[in-house]
């Protein structure tokens, strides 16, 4: 599922697409007007209650392939997150997206 008004930008322009189109694609998430980030905490309650192991920042960034910088980032409104990526987490925490995003 995805917010409402969902856009996805790309190098050329702000395209509307379906998330399920982009799994191979590293398309940032992009919501005009409104800035959203990764609420950690969710991520890290929803694993826990899915693996009953707990999660830190360094460990979810090696398991998606991303730096420890780039959690902070999501989580800072600094950058917005790559689709591919959420997905990846949605499945690690058996969360959906909606759950962990959060608007700033």
């Amino acid at each position: 599922m995805k917010p409402e008004g969902l856009t996805i930008k790309d190098k050329n322009g702000v395209i509307k697409v379906d998330s399920e189109k982009l799994k191979d694609k590293n398309y940032t998430m992009e919501i005009p007007n409104e800035k959203y980030y990764i609420d950690f905490a969710k991520i890290k309650a929803g694993f826990l209650n899915k693996t009953g192991e707990t999660l830190e920042q360094k460990d979810l960034a090696e398991m998606i392939g991303v730096s420890k910088q780039t959690i902070s980032n999501w989580k800072n409104v600094a950058s917005p997150p790559i689709i591919p990526k959420l997905n990846a987490i949605s499945e690690l925490c058996g969360l959906n997206i909606n759950q962990f995003i959060s608007k700033k």
